[in-house]
């Protein structure tokens, strides 16, 4: 059975974001940390960018 989308993820992450107000507490932290775990594993091979940004989860297109 896949896993979820990484864009699935990633409102996950944001959700968490906005619950928080940008304020993690330790339970929350480690939430994040899998969530972000969870989307690099989704998340399709990064492409090369002219402007040299990396990608992350909350501004990944």
């Amino acid at each position: 059975m896949p896993g979820r989308s990484a864009e699935e993820v990633n409102e996950e992450i944001r959700a968490l974001w906005f619950r928080t107000g940008g304020m993690l507490n330790g339970e929350q932290r480690r939430q994040y940390q899998r969530l972000v775990m969870e989307w690099a594993a989704a998340a399709p091979e990064p492409r090369e960018r002219p402007d040299g940004a990396r990608r992350h989860p909350t501004n990944a297109a």
